[in-house]
């Protein structure tokens, strides 16, 4: 997997309608219009957004772990067609400004929960073709996963 898509990470505390009961864990993926939500700061004339909201016991998820989206379709041919992205953090605006790197010797508190909510514009793949209406999106976190269909039209 070489290709990359940027995911954008959002307040959670701007999103109370995501919040989860204490012990609820997974992913939650939605598909938006970008202009659906003015809280999210997509590119207006992007044709979609997918938002995930997260909660993962950080003991279930291995070590060096990267978030991925994989799109499952049929090609014109009839074919399946599979395409993956890494989902990496932008690069930090300024010069003096490093993302933090986990002490890879450090071991998560047990009930330890990752949580957090980003989004990411799926409209370059989409004009490339990469993304087409119909097809199947799995976005994953070591063991954990959720998916969700891409509709035949836009989003909502």
């Amino acid at each position: 997997m070489n290709a990359t898509l940027t995911r954008h990470e959002l307040d959670v505390e701007q999103f109370p309608q995501l919040e989860r009961e204490p012990g609820v864990y997974g992913i939650e993926p939605f598909l938006l219009r970008a202009d659906a939500d003015r809280r999210i700061p997509a590119p207006k004339d992007s044709p979609a957004v997918l938002l995930v909201s997260y909660a993962l016991l950080l003991a279930n998820v291995p070590k060096g772990s990267a978030w991925q989206l994989e799109a499952l379709g049929l090609a014109s041919d009839g074919k399946e067609r599979r395409q993956a992205w890494l989902l990496a953090l932008p690069p930090p605006g300024h010069d003096n400004v490093r993302y933090a790197t986990p002490n890879p010797a450090l071991k998560p508190a047990p009930g330890a929960v990752d949580r957090g909510l980003y989004w990411v514009d799926l409209g370059p793949p989409l004009r490339a073709q990469q993304l087409r209406p119909g097809d199947q999106i799995t976005l994953r976190l070591g063991p954990a996963q959720a998916s969700i269909k891409l509709p035949a039209a836009a989003p909502r």
